[in-house]
């Protein structure tokens, strides 16, 4: 009777712990990006991150440009979008342009709650691309994510901003070095690990 009680136990114990998954099947998550190697290797982590942790089906639609990635984002066509602080302020915002990281990352997340309402910009993810900085000032990676996405998916702002600050810049030279000789998602699959956020 005992062994009978233990085994009803585990049976029980497992399928509740199946239960976010199961509760996620049918629903999709659409990311925005560009064919940026950078764009590419984001959009894996969050797909493979976001579909490990909660069993959603992850979809990335590619763009041929930032503003065309942004424009899905607010049209609609897609749920997260992967940008960059100076690009927002400078291209999306239209403000001069902050020199000091710190402050134009909390400058552009206000700013963006008030201009772009169904719009979240998530913590930063820890390195700067200078290529896609203006004159001035920063391009630090972020994560943009629509409110009514994270109302849907009430953990996804939350497991997407662990990701915050672990990719910094000598973490994304190696992503990058390791995604041109290998597979992007077996590289970030080991990063993920490496950072204990799979297993």
């Amino acid at each position: 009777m005992k062994l009978f009680k233990m085994i009803v136990s585990t049976v029980l114990l497992a399928a509740l712990l199946s239960l976010p998954a199961i509760a996620c099947t049918g629903k999709t998550i659409t990311i925005a990006r560009t064919a940026d190697l950078q764009q590419v290797i984001l959009a894996q982590m969050l797909a493979v991150l976001i579909d490990a942790r909660t069993g959603t089906t992850v979809e990335e639609k590619i763009y041929p440009t930032f503003e065309a990635a942004h424009a899905a984002i607010i049209g609609h066509d897609a749920d997260i979008d992967i940008e960059y602080t100076g690009r927002i302020r400078a291209a999306i915002l239209n403000k001069e342009m902050l020199s000091d990281a710190d402050e134009l990352f909390a400058a552009v997340k206000e700013e963006y709650a008030v201009s772009q309402k169904n719009l979240i910009i998530l913590p930063r993810l820890g390195f700067n691309n200078q290529t896609l900085a203006p004159a001035g000032g920063a391009a630090e990676a972020v994560i943009v994510l629509r409110k009514d996405t994270a109302e849907k998916f009430p953990a996804l702002d939350k497991l997407i901003t662990k990701l915050a600050g672990i990719v910094d810049d000598a973490a994304m030279q190696e992503l990058e070095k390791k995604a041109q000789s290998g597979e992007i998602r077996t590289v970030v699959r080991e990063f993920l690990r490496s950072k204990r956020l799979l297993f």
